[in-house]
């Protein structure tokens, strides 16, 4: 699927193909589309010199170091013009239509912000002392038993505190922070050793939108 960043593509045979179908979309077009035929026509200068170029430079009986900077040269030059026709005349222009945008394999216009909902993955969580006053917190996915995230989250909101007796709920722990990484290093104080910690953790949405906790678990400070 094309993005905004990567429409055109990077093989030159592939581009050649892209281009050519573009061409020949607009030339059949462009009146429906209310945009100057000089517009569409400008592009084929430049097309067939990048057409010249590649034939020689793919030919390996006449590829060469010249023969390639030549081409890269004409493909620069074509793609000058052919960026700023795509995103003023066609992929900003109202009359062009998703189907006409995916006729030409460009980007779609997605006027709809995309809703992600709350996750339904519900990691599982490992504690590990690592150092001296110190706990490492990875969530695991449950699907895996590794630490991948799965699809519906962002990142994991990690909570924690350190209580004399086992809290009944998540939402108990009052210490949380937000991170990306699916692994938590939580630093202590020389008076917190010997002390139970703790833990539990849920995914989130880009939004903050927090899905199911993981079990409670406990781990004395070392």
């Amino acid at each position: 699927m094309s993005t905004r960043k990567n429409y055109l593509p990077a093989n030159i045979l592939a581009f050649l193909k892209f281009v050519r179908n573009l061409i020949r979309y607009a030339q059949l077009n462009y009146m429906r589309w209310e945009i100057p035929q000089q517009s569409v026509t400008e592009l084929q200068l430049p097309m067939d010199a990048l057409e010249a170029a590649a034939e020689v430079s793919e030919d390996a009986a006449t590829r060469t170091s010249a023969a390639i900077k030549k081409r890269n040269e004409a493909r620069t030059a074509l793609e000058n013009v052919l960026r700023p026709f795509i995103q003023g005349k066609l992929i900003h222009n109202k009359l062009v239509t998703d189907d006409d945008l995916t006729a030409m394999a460009l980007p779609v216009h997605d006027s709809k912000p995309t809703h992600h909902p709350a996750p339904h993955s519900r990691p599982a969580i490992e504690v590990k002392a690592t150092n001296n006053r110190q706990h490492t917190v990875s969530a695991l996915n449950q699907q895996t038993g590794k630490k991948n995230k799965p699809a519906d989250a962002y990142g994991v909101r990690y909570c924690r505190e350190i209580h004399d007796t086992p809290p009944l709920k998540a939402s108990d722990l009052r210490y949380s922070v937000f991170s990306r990484k699916t692994t938590h290093v939580t630093d202590y104080d020389e008076e917190d050793r010997g002390k139970t910690a703790y833990y539990a953790a849920c995914y989130e949405n880009s939004k903050g939108e927090a899905g199911p906790y993981s079990d409670i678990i406990s781990a004395i400070i070392p």
